[in-house]
């Protein structure tokens, strides 16, 4: 889980698509998820490695039901 003192994430919304972006730590592994209710939450693809540099995802946003999303790291 992403704690006090971990670098911000940024969600950015350009046409249908949304845009996250955050500093990446070095071996450790960043990982999206999502839940339709704020219940169950399921991985949003693969885990992603840490690079210690600048990281992005681009997400379509489209019809369907309402996402939410949630950005954990592990060490």
């Amino acid at each position: 889980m992403i704690t006090p003192g971990d670098p911000p994430l940024k969600a950015q919304v350009r046409g249908s698509t949304l845009n996250l972006a955050w500093q990446g730590i070095s071996g450790a592994t960043h990982q999206l998820l999502w839940s339709s209710n704020l219940v169950d939450w399921l991985p949003y693809g693969p885990p992603i490695v840490g690079t210690n540099g600048p990281m992005s995802l681009t997400l379509p946003l489209g019809e369907g039901p309402r996402k939410f999303f949630r950005f954990t790291r592990s060490p």
